[in-house]
């Protein structure tokens, strides 16, 4: 609201006269009628108050209007508003004297002075005797500064004060001023303006845009550079701690006192109560401040250069919070490349699990480039190692680990024990990559041994060995705890991500059936931040995790590269124990493709590499290979094999069991199978066996029903695939209207049943809307979207009979009212496009249901193929509420134009809903088809189609006397009109269902057809 101020500084001239009636209406500004009443107490009680806030907290516009309440009191009604702004004490006595001669004392006159500027001492006390002495006289004072007046609100002990936070919007006014500023809905009001008014009036042009969204940052920005400003002057107490707030964004003040910023009490009030734009919250010792990360990109670069110490303590409070990634965007904006590293060396591993081993390879890289005879601290070798590791440059890790092997005193001393249990849980994951091992060493430094970050990543790699290595693999409570907490948001950090892929691992191990949930959803989502910060190994590693649970789910991998690259890496880092799994899911992902014969080798390759210490593969592999060769293979050989099976060994391995059984199966062997089965139950059963068990039954089909009936009934749907999904049923009847999600900016034009225009989901109110051809406009062209109109087709229609020249400058006037009318603005959405000679609304942010109605019009009238009865009838009665009622004509000049568009959307509306009635009709939903067909007659009473369609309806409800009824009113209505009698077809099927009731002729010659 600083414009707003200005405008009315400026209003007040010399600061003598004042205009004596201000347009003081809604549209104006928003009137603070809580604040209002308390400030007349407050005045009436002292005699004198004091508004004192920074810039933007609408203290002129609170003084004018508290002015305007002055004046409409019959009373009083005698106000003076003086602006005191760059005026010396001298001058303003002068000028408060002048008032004292010319206001009547009587009747209370008020003296409102606004921006005070903050004087000296012995100034501030020479005012304050002038003030005191009116007054006495009886005279009101009310006085507007910011809060650097600190002298002059000392000495105005006994006066009123409001500050910052009395200024500031509350909860209860938030709706005026949404319905005044036309704010979206949809916006979080308070957090982004913590209830300043003049960030809140901004709102008004914030949209999904870049142009309106520059538009609040620029404001925080200027606020911000103001309050700086008075910081500089008159508390540089508060100045170095208002500069880390405004570095780091948000946080604890706790954390000023470990990087050596001391924030005084009396600072730390002033900050409290001044000043807002910091959040300070004295009750939980928090801060956070207004605006985004771009929004204070430029304060962030006044507080470098004015305190260049500061960057650095900034980043190094974020990455001991834990807050890596809002760390290296401030380094990487502020700092150097030798003294972001050095930053990061003090935790080493924060970069590389928050995902930014880029930006820490990078720095590192440079820092060598211009010192290359430099050793780097041990911190910033461990950094750069476990950077490489999420990047997969083992080249590098390996050149660090050598290094810190060469160093492990230095180790020992420097680093904490939970960052280098970090950094080995880390190793861990690729701990068969060779040269790339961590010495053992012991850290001197006190503190926990390991961390959640280190049980995460520990807990992915246990999990996938007692996968290959087919153990046990239950979770534990620490790792289920670090699962949870990972789901509470987006995966953007590696121990989330490799928490959340060792729970879906343990799943596949212990043989759960899950399906696909939002678990896989969220790892899915992960992958775009992960190619994002090319994090190769993980990046691999995630997409082998999805897709293996997307083959042991039986449903078709969309990633269709995602084992062929996790068995890459695997050489990579000479893991052969995960090739062999990639090999093996690659043959499950060919057998769910009908590529048999791959599956088959792939299954061969697996079973002559592996060995016992991986039985998960090899077991899997073998069930792979006899279901492929099942598939491939003619049921007479099947047979003669099935005839040679030895069932008489007592035990035998999972595997065994379920290759037996399914060639038992495939050839019908029921009696075998029962026998086999009987012997082998608990092999069969096994947890470890039934991805590939299940997988294989799916392969078998309707066969393999045989071996599903003798599990036991609990257990059955631990064995069939893509059984787990919940159903998810769609409603047959969408609300449309008034119910649509209302979208940032938008503007809506409804023109069925008269003209309604909407933005944000307020209806438009303006003045300018009371001219007609503003409204006209409006309407002609959201009856043509996506299409330009020329100007010439505007003026004929509207401005006929008129010359050129006239009807174009009645045309260009009308537009411009329509701009004002619909709150464009420069900045803001570009509601009404030109190009050439026509003219359009934007699509972009424009909408009407005229638009909606043709798209669900076209989708009923014209397409005959792909779509079924009910979803005809769901789209008839979207429909239906749409049309609200006949289109909008306006008077006088052009209303030829809408009057044959009317008549147009009529017909297809009565189109739509016999479409609908017939649609209705062959589903027996005689409730749909008895409403359609009611909207129809309602809007064409007279068409004998809609009148048969209707005798149908009623019939079929059994409301046979609706019928008769029906069919007099429209003979009537054809006689009075002269058409002559109903056509044949519609006495034809009056007389059928008159026939069929049994009413016969007397009823006929009753109603006289």
């Amino acid at each position: 609201m600083d414009s707003y101020e200005d405008r009315m500084i400026g209003a007040a001239g010399d600061g003598g006269a004042f205009l004596s009636h201000l347009p003081m209406g809604e549209s104006f500004t928003v009137k603070r009628v809580d604040l209002l009443r308390e400030l007349t107490k407050q005045c009436r009680a002292a005699g004198m108050a004091v508004l004192v806030a920074p810039e933007g907290f609408g203290k002129t516009a609170l003084l004018i209007q508290y002015a305007e309440e002055v004046r409409s009191d019959p009373l009083r009604g005698v106000a003076r508003i003086m602006d005191a702004r760059g005026k010396s004490p001298a001058e303003l006595a002068t000028e408060l004297a002048a008032c004292r001669l010319e206001l009547p004392q009587a009747t209370r006159p008020l003296i409102a002075i606004d921006d005070v500027p903050p004087w000296g001492e012995a100034q501030a006390k020479e005012v304050v005797r002038v003030l005191r002495a009116m007054r006495s006289e009886n005279f009101e004072v009310l006085l507007a500064c910011t809060p650097r007046c600190r002298e002059l609100i000392a000495l105005l002990g006994d006066a009123a004060k409001f500050g910052s936070q009395a200024l500031r919007i509350r909860p209860r006014e938030y709706a005026s001023w949404i319905r005044t500023f036309s704010i979206s809905g949809d916006l979080d009001v308070y957090g982004l303006t913590q209830g300043i008014p003049m960030l809140v009036a901004a709102l008004s042009v914030v949209t999904q845009g870049e142009g309106a969204a520059s538009t609040l940052d620029a404001c925080v920005d200027g606020l911000y550079r103001s309050v700086w400003s008075e910081l500089e002057k008159d508390a540089p107490e508060a100045l170095r701690a208002a500069g880390m707030m405004l570095l780091m964004g948000k946080g604890g003040l706790g954390e000023f006192d470990v990087c050596g910023i001391k924030l005084p009490q009396a600072a730390r009030v002033r900050l409290v109560h001044d000043y807002p734009l910091f959040g300070v919250d004295p009750s939980s010792h928090s801060f956070s401040c207004l605006g985004t990360w771009d929004s204070r990109r430029g304060m962030r670069k006044v507080v470098s250069e004015c305190m260049g110490e500061l960057p650095a303590k900034a980043v190094r409070a974020l990455l001991r919070r834990g807050s890596a990634e809002d760390a290296v965007l401030l380094a990487d904006e502020l700092l150097g490349a030798a003294a972001a590293l050095e930053e990061m060396g003090r935790f080493p591993t924060a970069c590389a699990l928050a995902g930014q081993g880029a930006y820490v390879a990078r720095i590192a890289t440079e820092t060598t480039m211009a010192a290359p005879e430099a050793l780097l601290p041990v911190g910033c070798q461990l950094a750069r190692y476990t950077a490489s590791l999420t990047l997969g440059d083992f080249k590098v890790a390996r050149a660090m680990a050598t290094e810190l092997a060469a160093r492990a005193l230095e180790v020992e001393e420097e680093v904490t024990p939970s960052e280098w249990a970090v950094a080995c849980a880390l190793r861990g994951i690729w701990s068969t990559c060779p040269g790339i091992g961590l010495p053992e060493v012991s850290p001197r430094k006190s503190g926990r041994s390991t961390s959640d970050a280190a049980r995460a990543l520990r807990s992915f790699s246990t999990s996938l060995r007692n996968l290959l290595e087919g153990k046990t693999n239950r979770q534990k409570s620490g790792e289920v705890r670090a699962s949870r907490d990972s789901r509470e948001g987006p995966l953007r950090d590696l121990p989330s991500i490799f928490a959340m892929c060792a729970e879906l691992v343990r799943e596949v191990s212990l043989g759960r059936d899950s399906g696909i949930d939002e678990r896989d959803d969220m790892l899915q989502q992960a992958l775009d931040y992960l190619r994002e910060r090319r994090l190769a190994p993980v990046l691999m590693t995630v997409r082998l995790v999805i897709s293996m649970r997307r083959v042991y789910a039986g449903l078709p991998v969309t990633d269709e590269r995602a084992f062929v690259d996790a068995g890459t890496m695997a050489i990579r880092t000479s893991d052969q124990p995960l090739q062999l799994l990639c090999l093996l899911l690659e043959g499950w992902q060919y057998l769910s493709m009908d590529q048999v014969v791959n599956a088959h080798f792939r299954a061969q390759q697996v079973i002559k590499l592996a060995d016992r210490r991986v039985p998960f593969v090899r077991e899997h592999a073998q069930i792979l290979e006899k279901i492929a060769y099942i598939c491939n293979t003619s049921r007479v050989a099947l047979s003669e094999e099935a005839e040679l099976i030895d069932l008489s060994p007592a035990s035998c391995r999972p595997s065994a069991a379920w290759t037996t059984a399914l060639s038992l199966a495939a050839v019908r062997f029921d009696a075998e199978l029962s026998a086999w089965m009987s012997l082998h139950r608990k092999e069969m059963l096994d947890e470890g066996i039934r991805p590939a068990a299940r997988l294989a039954l799916r392969a078998l089909g309707v066969p393999a029903a045989a071996i599903v009936r003798l599990i036991p009934e609990h257990l059955q749907a631990a064995f069939k695939t893509g059984a787990s999904a919940e159903e998810r049923s769609e409603r047959l009847f969408e609300v449309v209207g008034d119910m649509e999600r209302t979208v940032v900016g938008q503007l809506t034009v409804r023109l069925f049943g008269g003209l309604k225009i909407e933005r944000n989901g307020h209806v438009l109110t303006s003045a300018l809307w009371r001219r007609r051809k503003t409204s006209v406009v409006a309407a002609r062209l959201a009856l043509a979207p996506g299409a330009f109109v020329p100007r010439a087709t505007l003026q004929q229609e509207l401005w006929h009979g008129y010359d050129y020249t006239h009807a174009r400058n009645s045309l260009y006037s009308t537009l411009s009212a329509l701009r004002r009318a619909l709150g464009q603005t420069k900045d803001g959405p570009q509601y009404l496009i030109l190009q050439g000679e026509g003219i359009a609304f934007n699509a972009e942010y424009v909408v009407s249901d005229v638009m909606r109605f043709d798209m669900l019009a076209r989708e009923v009238l014209l397409k005959r193929k792909g779509i079924s009865a009910p979803q005809i009838i769901d789209i008839c009665l979207k429909v239906e509420q749409l049309y609200a009622g006949p289109l909008f004509v306006p008077d006088g000049e052009g209303g030829a134009f809408f009057e044959k568009m009317r008549e147009g959307y009529r017909t297809k509306f009565v189109d739509c809903m016999l479409r609908g009635v017939e649609a209705a009709l062959e589903e027996r939903d005689v409730s749909s088809a008895s409403w359609m067909a009611d909207a129809a007659l309602l809007q064409a009473p007279l068409r004998e189609d809609v009148v048969r369609a209707a005798m149908r309806v009623y019939e079929l409800a059994g409301r046979r006397r609706e019928v008769v009824d029906l069919y007099r009113r429209h003979a009537l209505a054809l006689k009075a009109q002269d058409k002559g009698m109903p056509e044949p077809e519609t006495r034809a099927l009056y007389d059928r269902i008159v026939d069929a009731s049994g009413t016969g002729s007397s009823v006929r010659a009753d109603y006289g057809r």
